[in-house]
C-alpha cells in the first residue's frame, strides 16, 4: 500500500501544484492548491512495480501573488501511508 497527500505551506504567496512521480514516471498531480490547502489522498498502490520504489515530487507554480512566472522555492507537508507485507519463507 502506498498513499500520498500534500498540504501546501501556509507561507506560500502563490498557488502550487505538485506532480507525484513513481520510479521517474508521473502518476498523479494535485490541482493548484492555495496556501494551507491539502490535496486528496492519492492511492498509488496499484502502480507499484517493485519492492523499493523511488518516490519524487515536483512543484509547479501558478502565476499570481509573488510568483511572476518562476517558482523560486516551495514547501509543504507530505503525508505518506505505507504498508508492505514481507513474504514468509519456509
Amino acid at each position: 500500500m502506498l498513499r500520498v497527500q500534500y498540504t501546501a505551506a501556509v507561507t506560500h504567496c502563490s498557488n502550487v501544484s505538485v506532480r507525484i512521480l513513481l520510479d521517474n514516471v508521473l502518476v498523479q498531480a494535485t490541482p493548484f492548491l492555495a496556501p494551507g490547502q491539502s490535496s486528496q489522498l492519492f492511492d498509488l498502490s496499484s502502480q507499484l512495480t517493485r519492492h523499493h520504489p523511488k518516490l519524487a515530487f515536483q512543484a509547479v507554480g501558478e502565476v499570481g501573488g509573488c510568483n511572476s512566472g518562476r517558482l523560486a522555492s516551495w514547501t509543504g507537508t507530505l503525508h505518506l501511508e505505507t504498508h508492505f507485507v514481507c513474504p514468509q519463507q519456509y
